[in-house]
């Protein structure tokens, strides 16, 4: 889990000679290799601060009321993000720019989050936090202003306590597995456009040429187009992902830019076992990915990733038809996504220029636009199996985090949220 480890091709799972037996669970992750994922990334700091904030509430007496941390981070979050803004209301109905709040010393939040008792790690409250990490990642403009407190060097540093408390902690580390052959579910939300990449001439011609117009996109942005922001395979390619304990498919709680959606379908498909699938579990395997199916590197434009990683490139990302020459599909696990989406990652060896005239620099790689636990089917997907299962987004008056996922048939008693 460490940057070195994994050197070499990323696992393909699905070859002979590396096939996990049936029923079998690799454990990847040690703790400290958490501990570092977690800390590295703005994705695995936001989380390690949603759950100090989170821990901090459960302790108060009163669960709607707001406490010391979550009030810091709020100010001194405010002073960091250019897209915030607060506002006044009149009794009258009247609104007017408010005066900023004070901006705390950074040191003060580090010792907020020292003094807060740490909540147990249960699934229900992690993925609440992980959420809450995901649904505000956003590549094309500067950091969430929660995102920056959380990567300061004296918040940074006290979150680590946070990382080792769930470094042990069985859900997390299962964070870090590979790809569940046997749970995984395609999920659709309710108005978005139907998918046509199984339309003729079908899923397998659809999706080629989706990963060669996909390189086309990229290869413009060389010679002055404005380029793609995401560096996953082609949107229009099927992607599923596993499940929390409770059966809820992880893409109904972690989906990032997500529109608000209230509902959606659920569709469980065959088993994986066989196929094979690109593993990326950590920094390694994602760089080694971009040397062996390398895009080229394009010269570096104070747009697109500058905003979220304030470094100008140049920039690279894999050539995903490449790689499905050797692969059906590819995983990035929950825990890799947390310690590497946001986070600009230098491919030594490989050099551009900076500018036309400049000279050559180390490209650096991005993980941006993926949902986490996704894997991307290059290839037909397998089967779905039985009906598609219908899940709602509802508010069952508990508190805080009394929003859920449910599925519809146990989700009568309760509003639907927005609704």
């Amino acid at each position: 889990m460490g940057e070195g480890e994994g050197a070499g091709e990323p696992s393909v799972k699905g070859d002979a000679a590396s096939a996990p037996e049936p029923g079998s669970k690799a454990r990847i992750a040690n703790e400290a290799g958490v501990v570092s994922a977690l800390t590295r990334g703005p994705r695995g700091l936001r989380t390690l601060l949603e759950f100090a904030i989170r821990s901090e509430q459960a302790a108060l007496r009163h669960p709607d009321s707001i406490g010391p941390l979550d009030h810091l981070v709020d100010d001194a979050s405010h002073h960091r993000d250019d897209s915030s803004v607060a506002m006044l209301y009149t009794s009258d109905g009247r609104r007017a720019i408010a005066p900023p709040p004070p901006d705390p010393p950074l040191a003060r939040i580090a010792e907020a989050v020292d003094d807060i008792p740490l909540a147990e790690p249960m699934e229900h409250l992690l993925r609440r936090c992980v959420a809450d990490a995901v649904t505000t990642a956003r590549y094309w403009q500067g950091m969430d202003g929660r995102d920056v407190v959380a990567a300061t060097p004296p918040v940074r540093e006290a979150l680590i306590r946070v990382a080792e408390h769930l470094a042990s902690s069985p859900v997390v580390q299962a964070w870090f597995d590979d790809a569940d052959p046997g749970r995984q579910h395609l999920t659709r939300w309710d108005g978005e456009e139907p998918t046509t990449i199984h339309d003729p001439p079908g899923y397998e011609e659809n999706a080629r040429r989706a990963l060669l117009e996909q390189r086309a996109d990229w290869d413009s942005s060389l010679t002055g187009g404005s380029g793609i922001w995401w560096t996953t395979p082609s949107p229009r390619l099927e992607s599923t992902t596993g499940q929390f304990s409770d059966g809820a498919p992880m893409r109904l709680w972690l989906e990032e830019d997500d529109f608000g959606y209230e509902s959606a379908d659920a569709q469980r498909i065959a088993t994986t076992q066989g196929r094979r699938i690109l593993e990326v579990r950590s920094q390694q395997d994602w760089v080694d990915l971009c040397r062996r199916h390398p895009l080229e590197p394009r010269r570096g434009r104070r747009g697109n990733w500058h905003a979220c990683t304030g470094e100008a490139g140049p920039w690279m990302m894999p050539d995903w038809s490449s790689v499905a020459e050797v692969a059906d599909g590819a995983h990035l696990s929950l825990g890799a996504y947390l310690d590497l989406a946001g986070r600009a990652v230098p491919v030594e060896g490989i050099t551009a220029r900076h500018t036309r005239l400049g000279r050559p620099r180390t490209a650096l790689t991005l993980v941006a636009g993926w949902h986490p636990d996704a894997t991307y089917w290059f290839h037909d997907p397998p089967a779905p199996v039985g009906d598609p299962e219908p899940w709602r987004f509802v508010d069952t008056d508990d508190g805080p985090d009394g929003l859920e996922w449910m599925r519809a048939g146990d989700a009568g008693g309760f509003r639907t949220v927005g609704s």
